[in-house]
């Protein structure tokens, strides 16, 4: 299986092939001989490293070049790669540190807790700490939980970001997934979930449906929870289906799961679970562009499910269209319609619950001027409503200049 470079403009392509053939852990003969042809061009660095940068791949590119292509790599880049990737080993052993910590402060005032993501998943999919970026911390506990959970985050330190008093907080409880607090003295931000997504996206799974899943691993010396293979497969899926997989950091770490898991992983188990949620579309979605772009095995049961379903590979398209594509970043997708979504969900009934959850939000976003429409053009505070006869003229100039883009490239 060739490694993919959809996406890329032909100007990028070496770029991309790069980037995304340095997007794992493994170094095989199909990796290493698209990284030698792109490094035989000319590569623009600057622009390979703000893609990693973006993608969340730092740690990755770099334990390729360095280990296996330096000398094909200017020192001035190795040089960069190699302080980012130091700044990023002490941020996670510091924040895999400070999770252990709070998960022994929880589990003291008897709280069930998961961690998500972070250091769990870098230990058990990357093998290595040292090979996923992150930036916060996520922890999944019980909805009857929350409140205990932020006293005890609170007495340790923590602030939650939004100030609520305590009728706009049950109001919040019941209507978001998350629960966000920063420490102010090193900026680490905690988020307590207590379903893996929100609800407007109509996937109500929980914490009590993850923790029948839960299985030991050790985790800097310690034993911690995680999800079992086949959840973290689709709770991953999930999670960049609601981001539209814009990093190419979600994509690695389903191919990561699925290599690290190959032996021991129950596709029957997973894809009835997958089927029962409304969340198969997603899940082949996922694994589709693991397979696509980076190469990863899948059996030829889930391929033979991928072809059926026409819609996987349309969206994987869409994803591909524009992982690279940094105009397309620019108004980074706020004001698209839920349409994506739509057509990620198998079920009639998840469609419209998703559909009509949306919709509100999106209208009222599409017809309130912002701070794009501001910059755009400068009107006195009298003029202030022509900002609402401006708005959609700039929509509709935003999405023919990115329609043209894709065209002539």
């Amino acid at each position: 299986m060739s490694i993919g470079t959809h996406g890329a403009t032909a100007d990028r392509r070496a770029e991309v092939k790069l980037l995304l053939a340095c997007a794992g852990t493994g170094m095989q003969a199909m990796t290493a001989q698209p990284i030698r042809q792109a490094l035989q061009g000319k590569i623009d660095w600057n622009y390979v490293i703000q893609q990693a940068t973006y993608h969340g791949t730092i740690p990755l590119l770099f334990r390729h070049l360095n280990h296996h292509f330096a000398n094909y790599v200017p020192k001035r880049v190795l040089d960069r790669l190699r302080n980012a990737s130091n700044g990023i080993i002490c941020w996670n052993l510091a924040l895999t540190g400070e999770l252990l910590r709070l998960l022994k402060l929880l589990q003291g005032q008897g709280i069930r807790a998961l961690p998500l993501k972070g250091p769990v998943l870098a230990v058990a999919a990357y093998g290595n700490l040292a090979l996923r970026q992150f930036c916060d911390l996520d922890i999944l506990v019980s909805k009857e939980d929350m409140l205990k959970a932020k006293e005890v985050l609170m007495s340790h330190g923590y602030h939650p970001k939004l100030e609520l008093t305590a009728t706009q907080e049950a109001a919040y409880l019941e209507s978001h997934h998350d629960y966000k607090f920063v420490r102010a003295k090193d900026g680490v931000a905690v988020e307590i979930q207590w379903y893996i997504t929100q609800w407007k996206f109509a996937f109500p799974f929980d914490f009590e449906d993850a923790w029948k899943h839960r299985e030991i691993i050790i985790l800097a010396g310690g034993s911690v929870f995680n999800l079992a293979p086949e959840i973290l497969l689709l709770m991953l899926s999930v999670h960049g289906t609601k981001h539209r997989w814009e990093q190419l950091k979600w994509i690695c770490d389903i191919a990561q799961v699925l290599d690290s898991s190959r032996q021991k992983l129950d596709w029957d188990r997973l894809m009835d679970k997958a089927c029962t949620l409304g969340g198969e579309r997603m899940l082949l979605l996922g694994l589709w562009l693991a397979h696509h772009l980076l190469g990863a095995a899948l059996n030829q049961e889930i391929l033979r499910r991928i072809d059926e379903d026409r819609q996987v590979k349309h969206l994987a398209g869409k994803v591909s269209e524009r992982l690279f594509d940094v105009a397309g970043r620019s108004d980074n997708l706020q004001d698209e319609p839920p349409f994506f979504y739509w057509r990620s969900r198998e079920r009639w009934r998840d469609k419209w619950a998703l559909l009509l959850r949306y919709l509100p939000e999106y209208f009222s976003r599409v017809a309130l001027p912002n701070e794009r429409d501001r910059a755009f053009l400068q009107l006195p505070s009298c003029l202030y409503l022509g900002y609402y006869c401006l708005r959609p003229l700039r929509l509709i100039h935003l999405y023919w200049s990115n329609a043209l883009q894709r065209f002539y490239r």
